[in-house]
């Protein structure tokens, strides 16, 4: 009795072996899932729609409140502007209409970040650097401004 009590607590202890008892399972689940996509792709087939334009967004779509500044700024441009693709070069370094406020606030994030490397003035009291204090206040009101005009247009 005592060898029936050892074989029992082994086995037990041991485990079921992942080879096949696992594989099966998993593999039964994996084609019940497969079998079910089937299903619904045969009854209840996905609707097939024109392909996307790049370059015209519908008006319904909004983006979330961190990036209505940015989609605001990108509204005030034009898609296209064939002025700006008749000047020599314009277009292969700014691009053309939208790709403009892309490009331009591209480089104002750069400007933050090289802002410390170009600014090297030793004063760090806010009311001895007004230049700088205004500069932000500006980038701050922008921000804002844009954020809530995105969000009521």
């Amino acid at each position: 009795m005592n060898e029936e009590r050892h074989t029992d607590e082994q086995e037990h202890e041991e485990g079921v072996p992942f080879y096949p008892y696992h594989v099966l399972r998993e593999a039964t689940i994996i084609y019940l899932t497969l079998a079910l996509a089937l299903v619904l792709l045969v009854f209840a087939p996905p609707e097939i729609r024109p392909p996307a334009d790049p370059f015209e967004t519908p008006e319904h779509i909004k983006p979330e409140w961190y990036f209505l500044s940015m989609y605001q700024f990108l509204k005030l441009f034009p898609a296209h502007v064939p002025v700006l693709s008749q000047i020599p070069g314009v277009r292969a370094i700014v691009g053309e209409g939208r790709a403009a406020s892309i490009v331009i606030q591209g480089l104002v994030v750069l400007g933050i970040i090289l802002l410390p490397f170009f600014d090297r003035s030793p004063e760090r009291r806010p009311r001895r650097r007004p230049a700088i204090i205004i500069l932000g206040v500006i980038a701050v009101c922008t921000v804002i401004g844009l954020s809530v005009w995105g969000y009521l247009a």
